[in-house]
């Protein structure tokens, strides 16, 4: 498919940026003068010793005169380890589904990052208490650990905190869930869309923040293909052009029989995806229909206000926001939509359009 390069909901402060890149590079500043020594102060030789008359330093104390007792140095900060400290890390499962068995043999991946590189991997399984316990672990210099267990064939994540050598050992809890085929109560809690007019059409952005407000992650049931479905999401039928963003990556979505379909599971909680396809225009006409497969909290649509005329059917006019200096937007929205309501908008009058966006 050919992607679309994503377009930037907000443009605000682009303008400000460009105004930042053109000005004038400050002169360099010359070097400060020296200030003057008062009057009577006797002269510092230019080599940098002792002005005459000043008492002599003792050998080895940083300057300090003769008979001048020590200076006692600050103590190391017991937070920084040594280069070559060594740490404990404590990987912890919990069952985040009510009943649910102790994840106990599940796959654990632990990359240690450093200055935001890697600086070990290392696997182990989880022990009859879902545990992992990994002794002896390069800590000198701030360490953190970037935590990957496996349950059900699922993916679930922990970031640790820097690590510090010696006890107490360092945690990290990693809360995971039972796999289940049946869809679960899920809903979409905002869905954003943004209008713009390019060569090939009516350019279409939109966010998805969906929730899945069950206790179990929902894996999908197998197509004939074999692969698992959970989001499946009805494209206006002239889509064209998609292109996934955040939460969507090609291989694990795609467009199927005309749906946006996606074959990751739904871990409970909150999640975002972000997609983009083109509808046609014909004489300055465009129709875009929009599926709702659950319930929304709330669906926004974004127009720019170029003179083109809207009518929508679901959806309320709203305000008109500025976006930058220039560039204004209608809002259509919608609230406490139910699953499977019909929601549309018609354009006409649609302008000339801009100019394409690079294709990927």
């Amino acid at each position: 498919m050919r992607r679309i390069a994503a377009y930037a909901i907000v443009v605000i402060g682009l303008a400000a940026a460009g105004a930042w890149l053109g000005a004038e590079t400050p002169p360099e500043k010359a070097p400060e003068a020296k200030p003057a020594l008062p009057p009577g102060h006797p002269t510092i030789p230019q080599s940098g010793g002792l002005p005459p008359g000043h008492p002599p330093t003792a050998p080895g104390s940083g300057g300090l005169p003769m008979g001048h007792p020590p200076i006692p140095t600050a103590a190391p900060d017991a937070n920084v380890p040594p280069p070559d400290a060594k740490g404990t890390l404590v990987v912890q499962a919990v069952q985040g589904t009510p009943n649910g068995p102790v994840a106990k043999g599940d796959s654990v991946v632990v990359v240690l990052i450093q200055n935001d590189k890697s600086l070990k991997r290392i696997e182990a399984k989880l022990d009859d208490k879902g545990q992992a316990v990994l002794e002896n672990l390069p800590v000198g210099g701030g360490v953190q650990s970037l935590v990957t267990v496996k349950h059900g064939d699922i993916s679930y994540w922990g970031i640790g905190e820097t690590m510090h050598a010696g006890p107490p050992d360092h945690r990290v809890t990693v809360t995971v869930y039972e796999p289940t085929e049946e869809p679960p109560p899920w809903v979409i809690r905002a869905r954003h869309m943004l209008v713009r007019r390019i060569e090939e059409g009516l350019y279409i952005r939109e966010v998805l923040a969906v929730e899945n407000t069950g206790d179990k992650a929902w894996i999908g049931r197998k197509g004939d293909d074999g692969k698992r479905v959970t989001l499946s999401l009805r494209l206006p039928p002239s889509a064209g052009h998609i292109a996934f963003g955040g939460g969507l990556q090609e291989g694990s979505a795609e467009l199927l029989n005309g749906n946006l379909v996606n074959h990751t599971a739904l871990r409970p909680g909150k999640a975002q995806f972000q997609f983009a396809y083109v509808i046609p225009v014909g004489e300055g006409k465009a129709n875009l229909d929009i599926a709702c497969p659950t319930d929304i909290d709330q669906l926004i649509l974004g127009v720019p206000d170029d003179g083109s005329k809207v009518s929508t059917k679901g959806l309320n006019a709203a305000d008109v926001m500025s976006m930058g200096q220039t560039m204004k937007v209608r809002l259509y929205k919608a609230e406490n939509v139910k699953a499977g309501t019909a929601i549309s908008a018609s354009f006409t009058g649609i302008p000339l359009p801009l100019p394409a966006l690079p294709a990927k």
